[in-house]
């Protein structure tokens, strides 16, 4: 029997137009649910944990994300992040008899 598990999801970072990074280098960290690296406007979140779907995964991942851009906009003076999720942008990997393997949808 499969069991799916939600490996990574993967969100696009828009900037407004009044904010400019020039040749910023990638950041990444940890919490104890999730990985994170940013690099070239694409945030990628590995999970630690099992979510067996993108809306449980979402929901550990989120509110990370909205505090981040709260932050960025307190100190930038205004709205200066905002991280979304496209459309099936998420790695998933199915469970056999204890191995995992993955695909991307």
């Amino acid at each position: 029997m499969n069991d799916a598990h939600v490996e990574s999801l993967k969100y696009t970072l828009k900037l407004p137009e009044r904010v400019v990074f020039e040749n910023p280098p990638p950041i990444d960290g940890e919490t104890s649910e999730f990985a994170w690296a940013l690099g070239n406007n694409l945030l990628t979140v590995t999970m630690k944990d099992h979510y067996a779907n993108e809306d449980s995964a979402r929901d550990m991942v989120e509110p990370f994300l909205r505090k981040w851009e709260l932050d960025a906009g307190l100190r930038f003076g205004g709205p200066s992040l905002d991280f979304r999720l496209p459309r099936r942008c998420l790695s998933i990997g199915l469970r056999r008899r204890g191995t995992m393997s993955s695909r991307f949808q």
